[in-house]
C-alpha cells in the first residue's frame, strides 16, 4: 500500500530512506500542486540547504498531478544537495511537470528512474556524478542538463511514439558523459541537443 502524500518537505543533515523503490512508494494525494519533495527553506529554519540530505530506495508517483516530484538543492541560495548527501534507487513518475530537479555540486546520484513526466530529470550545479540514470517515456526532454562539470556514467534514454525536441538537451558545459544508450520506437528529427 503506498504512503499518500501532497508535499514533504526535510531539513538538511537528514535521511528518508525506504525499503526499495518498488516497495516504499509516496504516492502524490489528487488535486495536489507544487513539489512534491523538497528541501525546507532558509525562511522556513533550513538554512543547511540539501547539505548531508539523503533519499535513497523510494518511489515518488504523481499519480498524473501537475508540479514536480522530486527539487532537492533549489530552495535555499548557496546551498545545494552539497557534500556528503545524494540520492540512490529513487523512482519518480507520472507528472505533469518535471519528475527530478537537482541542484548539486560534489554531491552522489545513483541509480535514478525517471518516467512518464512531462521533463524526466532536469541538473544543475555542477562537480557531482550521476551513475545509472535510466529516463524513459517523458513527453518532453528525459534528460535535461543545465549543469556544468558534472560527469555522467550510464545513461539510458528510451521512449515511445515522435517527439519534436530530443531526447537529450544539453545546455551546461564541461560535462562529462560515459555511455549513452538511446533506444528508440519512433521517429525523431536528432537525439542529442548540445
Amino acid at each position: 500500500t503506498p504512503y499518500m502524500i501532497s508535499n514533504l518537505k526535510m531539513y538538511g543533515q537528514t535521511r528518508l530512506i525506504g525499503g526499495g523503490m518498488d516497495q516504499a512508494i509516496l504516492k502524490r494525494i489528487g488535486g495536489s500542486t507544487g513539489i512534491a519533495l523538497r528541501e525546507y527553506t532558509s525562511a522556513e529554519g533550513n538554512p543547511a540547504g540539501g547539505t548531508g540530505l539523503w533519499i535513497k530506495d523510494i518511489q515518488i508517483d504523481g499519480d498524473g498531478t501537475t508540479g514536480t516530484g522530486l527539487n532537492i538543492g533549489n530552495q535555499v541560495a548557496n546551498a545545494q544537495l552539497n557534500f556528503c548527501s545524494g540520492l540512490e534507487n529513487v523512482h519518480v513518475r507520472d507528472f505533469v511537470g518535471t519528475g527530478m530537479v537537482i541542484n548539486q555540486n560534489a554531491a552522489s546520484c545513483k541509480y535514478l528512474w525517471s518516467n512518464t513526466n512531462t521533463v524526466g530529470i532536469e541538473t544543475a550545479g555542477g562537480s557531482g556524478s550521476y551513475f545509472g540514470v535510466w529516463a524513459e517515456d517523458n513527453t518532453s526532454y528525459d534528460l535535461d542538463v543545465g549543469s556544468s562539470g558534472d560527469s555522467f556514467f550510464h545513461i539510458h534514454s528510451e521512449g515511445g511514439g515522435t517527439k519534436s525536441v530530443p531526447n537529450i538537451r544539453i545546455s551546461g558545459n564541461q560535462d562529462n558523459f560515459y555511455g549513452i544508450d538511446i533506444s528508440l520506437a519512433g521517429n525523431r528529427d536528432h537525439l542529442i541537443d548540445i
